[in-house]
């Protein structure tokens, strides 16, 4: 026999405001992720001539490639998340 799942709106709200927390702390990290590759960037490419351009183009990569990227995805998923819980709340506020 299977039990109904009923929950308050007071229990939605405390589980909407629990999620909500750590997506503001989510992206509060991505943006400052994202300000730390551009530093990186930045201390690449003042390197020139002190490593070979091999070793400065790999570095470039893993930025451009691997970290950028990962923040971009993790930067739409946050914001997904956060539109549908925002929206979830407000369709419990409305009834």
């Amino acid at each position: 026999m299977s039990k109904k799942f009923v929950t308050s709106h007071e229990q939605i709200a405390d589980l909407l405001h629990d999620v909500g927390g750590p997506v503001s702390t989510a992206k509060a990290l991505q943006a400052e992720l994202e300000r730390s590759a551009q530093e990186l960037t930045d201390a690449v490419d003042d390197l020139g001539a002190e490593v070979s351009e091999d070793k400065l183009s790999a570095l470039k990569s893993i930025i451009e490639q691997d970290i950028l990227i990962c923040l971009q995805h993790m930067g739409i998923s946050l914001n997904t998340l956060q539109t549908r819980l925002k929206q979830f709340s407000d369709t419990v506020r409305e009834s």
